[in-house]
């Protein structure tokens, strides 16, 4: 049928009284059979943020605004743009729609400040899922692009997508680009979920940032997040998970932190700083990871930057460029995958117990099996000072042990409890064995294992670890 598709659906239209759930999902099964998906074709209208939309040769909005474009479409329908598209307002997805985006297509949202009808300070620059909807799956498809123009609003806190709610749901699929500029690419909330398969990068702020209790996404396979850093990007993550929100990652997916722009510079109270740069994965506040495969890769900034910290030119600043950070009650669990840093931990937890402090650390759980790679090329690959805290570290049920490389050591423990049955695990530095003391980081040059009790608030912090296997 011309203009349409089959489109089965999955949410409930009606409910009759007196009538088992069974049959009730019977009946929308049937109902389902019976109903397909129109396909409209959207195109800019007289001016930046009015339509037109149509159906085949049959006009069904002529400029007009968004809000008359979502009444007009059906649950399940597809909008496919047959043009560039500007848009000045929030559009708001209230109804399962998808958006087809055709190859070398681009949809600009350029929204001029930062209203909308949930939250005045939502800062959304492009389309929400609002907290008002129920059962929405929002689609992406095709292989153009989303992005966004920088206002003068902008403050740090933007995102181009936003997907409230348990019941909602965000699927970008393969070939489609979601591009932030100036903001955040994805944020998720209040128990939304998400499905990317294809790219999501951000200049200024995380590719994907999750909070809320039930909140998940999945990086599926040839799904890209990124963070393009720009001269004044300063320690940023890619992904930020909080709040209870879980990530998953899966084979053939890639995580990049692409800092080759990144400049070096004062803090805005005029004081010097030695570390710059963007870190892959940041959890904390009970927040999960977990990391089936892919590859995470922060290595990618200039060369000349130096792996000393302090100093006052651009090769005495440390580029961090950490993999995976693992902070307050978060838990990271990895089976398999890349990750691979350059001059700074390529996993770590924090140790400091200031409740009060972004960094808070305590009570964090790593587990890391199978065929896992963990490496930093001028750094401590593992970095684990979390009071409280336990790693465990162990091949998995086929035998496949994991691999830990760093030049100073495979792995620091600080503190909390470590458990290792398996793996091997390399200090690439096998021409010198060094000690500093260090109250905010790592010690020891050329172990394998370093075992250092830190010192919080004047105590020394438990450490217990039991090693039972393992190649060192």
């Amino acid at each position: 049928m011309d203009g349409t598709k089959f489109y089965p659906y999955s949410v409930p239209r009606a409910v009759l009284p007196g009538v088992s759930k069974e049959v009730n999902s019977l009946l929308n099964f049937i109902f389902d059979l019976q109903r397909f998906a129109t396909t409209y074709t959207l195109t800019q209208g007289s001016t930046n943020g009015n339509f037109n939309l149509s159906n085949g040769s049959t006009s069904v909005i002529s400029n007009g605004d968004w809000s008359a474009v979502m009444a007009a479409v059906g649950e399940g329908d597809i909008i496919s743009l047959g043009g560039a598209i500007t848009s000045t307002s929030i559009c708001e997805i209230t109804k399962s729609v998808t958006i087809n985006i055709p190859q070398g297509q681009t949809w600009t949202c350029s929204v001029a400040d930062d209203s909308n009808s949930n939250n005045n300070s939502a800062h959304v620059r492009g389309f929400e899922v609002p907290d008002t909807a129920s059962n929405v799956e929002f689609k992406i498809t095709g292989s153009g692009t989303i992005t966004n123009t920088v206002t003068t609003s902008s403050d740090g806190n933007d995102k181009l997508i936003r997907v409230n709610g348990s019941t909602n749901s965000l699927t970008i699929e393969s070939g489609v680009t979601v591009n932030g500029q100036g903001a955040c690419g994805v944020q998720l909330q209040a128990g939304a979920s998400a499905e990317i398969s294809g790219t999501v990068t951000s200049n200024a702020l995380q590719a994907l940032f999750l909070t809320g209790e039930g909140t998940n996404a999945e990086l599926k396979s040839g799904g890209k997040l990124e963070v393009v850093a720009t001269s004044t990007t300063r320690n940023k993550a890619v992904v930020y998970a909080t709040t209870s929100s879980t990530f998953t990652m899966n084979d053939g997916s890639t995580i990049t932190a692409n800092q080759a722009a990144i400049a070096y510079g004062s803090d805005t109270d005029g004081e010097s700083y030695d570390v710059w740069g963007i870190h892959g994965v940041e959890m904390n506040d009970a927040a999960a990871f977990i990391m089936n495969g892919g590859t995470i890769d922060t290595t990618n900034y200039p060369s000349d930057y130096g792996d000393s910290k302090g100093g006052t030119t651009q090769t005495d600043f440390r580029i961090n460029d950490g993999g995976v950070w693992a902070f307050n009650d978060s838990t990271f669990t990895m089976t398999g995958g890349t990750i691979k840093t350059k001059e700074y931990f390529a996993v770590s937890g924090n140790g400091t117990v200031d409740k009060d402090s972004v960094n808070y650390g305590n009570d964090a759980k790593i587990k890391i099996s199978g065929n896992s790679s963990i490496t930093s090329a001028n750094e401590l690959a593992i970095y684990f000072p979390t009071v409280d805290g336990k790693m465990v570290i162990s091949a998995d049920s086929n035998g496949k042990e994991p691999t830990i490389s760093g030049k100073n050591a495979a792995i620091e423990i600080r503190g909390g409890e470590v458990d290792i049955s398996g793996g091997t695990f390399t200090a690439t530095n096998t021409t010198s064995y060094s000690y500093h003391a260090n109250g905010n980081g790592n010690t020891t040059d050329g172990a394998a294992i370093a075992i250092v009790q830190h010192d919080n608030n004047g105590k020394g912090d438990d450490i217990v670890v039991n090693i039972s296997g393992g190649t060192f």
